[in-house]
């Protein structure tokens, strides 16, 4: 994946909002395309994507209960912390046009009853 490129009006937004680069990073790599411009970051879509974190992270455990290895330890956090943001940006929009974000924003109830009703094909 290539860096995200920012419009002017994206970092306005961003900054606003208390949003970094690393999470539209997250939204783009983990969120479901809605129509042919937004990309949204859907609590099914971030349950998908913990889901092989924590088994990593169960797996490290035991590999870490064997043999005291700070690697270990540092990837756990890692993906903890990743686990968190994922869950924090759950719900988040990312507006796209021609690989450039153009805004971010966190749906309103109605918006994510219209996304969850009608699939994919909400624009």
């Amino acid at each position: 994946m290539s860096a995200i490129v920012l419009s002017r009006h994206a970092e306005a937004r961003m900054s606003q909002r208390g949003r970094r680069p690393a999470d539209l990073e997250l939204i783009w790599s983990y969120g479901t395309e809605i129509g042919s411009d937004i990309l949204y970051l859907s609590r099914r879509a971030v349950r998908r994507a913990v889901r092989p974190m924590n088994r990593e992270i169960r797996r490290l455990n035991r590999l870490q209960h064997t043999s005291a290895n700070t690697a270990h330890q540092r990837e756990i956090r890692r993906l903890k912390r990743k686990i968190q943001a994922l869950e924090r940006l759950s719900g988040w929009k990312l507006v796209v046009a021609n690989d450039t974000a153009v805004t971010c924003y966190r749906s309103n109830r109605r918006d994510r009853k219209r996304i969850l009703r009608r699939g994919r094909e909400f624009v």
